[in-house]
């Protein structure tokens, strides 16, 4: 089992300087398995259950620290700071390749120009233990219950700059069934061009160790860390 310190923290209250002191450990943990690597920059998402309308953790798990960004991230960061537009693949999360608008001389980056379907980001959580690879675009195995079984939007995302850290918060309440979660994908929600409508873009796939338990009528708090750390030393 990876992350079995995690489990220290059940019967705990979840709050954000919790979450943020798990994250930045998560950074050393990376570091120490890693010490030669340079940019640190990656997801860790940490998952925790409760009940409904309660903050004691009864079961907690986060990414594995060989967890990697989807090859779609790289990508949409080539685009973003390129000025190019529809000239890379992305797999949405049917498996299909698409181009995409990235930049636009009429559009915004990130608008729908009109077209239906919310733009920014979704998770999707699952029960699939394969390792995540780069190519990856969906979850593995999907749960049978709603609203768990669906990419669920996140909430208002921020910088902490002390943190070096970008916060993506998700909430998943009340649950509708029960089961085991071993994997989580962050989605982009953006326009493509194929077939000028909002798609779903896998941008990060995480196995999640401890397997964090859930029953029907419980809360999933997921938070979605960036990472953000590079290591100046030595270059």
């Amino acid at each position: 089992m990876e992350n079995s310190q995690l489990l220290e923290y059940i019967g705990e209250t979840r709050t954000q300087k919790l979450i943020d002191s798990i994250q930045s450990e998560y950074k050393e943990l990376q570091k120490k398995q890693f010490p030669n690597s340079k940019n640190l920059t990656k997801t860790c998402c940490v998952i925790t259950v409760s009940n409904k309308n309660e903050s004691e953790i009864k079961s907690i798990g986060m990414s594995c620290i060989n967890d990697l960004f989807l090859d779609n991230f790289g990508q949409w960061f080539s685009l973003i700071f390129g000025g190019q537009s529809g000239i890379f693949p992305f797999v949405n999360s049917g498996g299909g390749t698409n181009t995409m608008f990235i930049v636009r001389a009429l559009t915004k980056y990130n608008t729908t120009g009109g077209l239906g379907g919310a733009v920014g980001a979704r998770v999707r959580i699952g029960n699939g233990s394969n390792p995540a690879t780069r190519s990856d675009f969906n979850i593995q195995s999907s749960f049978g219950s709603s609203p768990e079984s669906a990419e669920n939007n996140v909430g208002s995302a921020s910088y902490q700059v002390g943190l070096s850290k970008v916060t993506i918060p998700i909430i998943i309440t009340p649950t509708g069934g029960s089961g085991s979660i071993r994997e989580a994908v962050l989605f982009g929600r953006w326009v493509n061009q194929n077939s000028n409508t909002v798609g779903s873009f896998a941008v990060s796939r995480d196995n999640i160790s401890p397997v964090v338990n859930f029953v029907a009528g419980q809360t999933i708090n997921i938070e979605y860390g960036i990472l953000i750390w590079v290591d100046i030393n030595g270059i």
